[in-house]
């Protein structure tokens, strides 16, 4: 009886022993998850749309070899899934994880015509070119581009903020469904400007040679029309066109303002 009491008595020893390591091991386990850690992921030629869910920074540019990157916590970049759908790669959490912890991507192709980007991250896109470019904005995130495309049809739905450097283009279309804004330069034959919401447009610096704006709401537009302009105001949003076109359209149902400035 007395052997199996000492026998007892060391293993509860050697409990107590053990416990702190094992909160230490623990401790140890849960800091290394917190670690920042960059991590490669494959990408398969011939992507040429990406889309991004979540609070994922997105920086996107040219290159001859795709290649895509993703840095920030080793925990959160595990939860962090990177498929591809057809031409489109997809960039997002797994459906049963809620990140905290924002995630850069790192991302080159040779060639882009789609991004789509939802949620809170930011993007910046630059160095590409081609026929055709549409980028989508649903959330909160600031979104540079800088890219030489013949026609750009740029979206943004909710809070966010977009820059476009457009280059030399022949046509670009910009809307907002919100209180984002959007600030755009370059050139082109043509542009159109649609404002739903309380967003607003600065595309003073996109000299156009015909240009379109639609305001349902709030919003406020300043445009550049070097020849014709055409301008539909349905609410209290004001316009103010630069450039002198020749050849005016104004429709105001509301109290909006349309002013012409040199």
């Amino acid at each position: 009886m007395q052997l199996l009491r000492n026998a007892a008595f060391a293993l509860f020893l050697g409990t107590l022993a053990a416990a702190p390591l094992a909160g230490i091991a623990y401790a140890q386990s849960s800091e290394s998850a917190r670690d920042v850690v960059s991590e490669s992921r494959p990408v398969e030629a011939g992507i040429v749309r990406v889309n991004v869910m979540g609070p994922v920074d997105l920086k996107l540019r040219v290159g001859a070899t795709p290649a895509l990157t993703l840095r920030g916590e080793r925990r959160v970049l595990q939860e962090i899934a990177t498929d591809r759908e057809g031409t489109t790669l997809k960039i997002q959490p797994r459906s049963s994880f809620n990140t905290k912890g924002n995630i850069v991507a790192e991302l080159t192709l040779p060639k882009l015509e789609a991004v789509r980007l939802m949620g809170s991250g930011d993007a910046e896109i630059s160095g590409f070119s081609g026929e055709q470019f549409k980028l989508d904005m649903m959330g909160s995130g600031d979104v540079r581009v800088d890219a030489q495309y013949q026609e750009i049809n740029a979206g943004l739905k909710g809070s966010g903020d977009l820059k476009l450097t457009a280059g030399n283009s022949e046509r670009v279309e910009l809307s907002i469904f919100g209180s984002g804004g959007i600030v755009a330069s370059g050139k082109a034959k043509a542009m159109t400007a649609k404002i739903m919401g309380t967003g607003g447009i600065n595309a003073r610096q996109l000299v156009a040679d015909s240009t379109t704006v639609s305001i349902f709401g709030t919003g406020d537009a300043q445009v550049f029309a070097g020849s014709t302009v055409a301008v539909s105001s349905r609410g209290t949003g004001d316009v103010v066109v630069y450039g002198k076109p020749t050849q005016r359209a104004v429709s105001i149902s509301g109290t909006g303002n349309v002013r012409f400035q040199p």
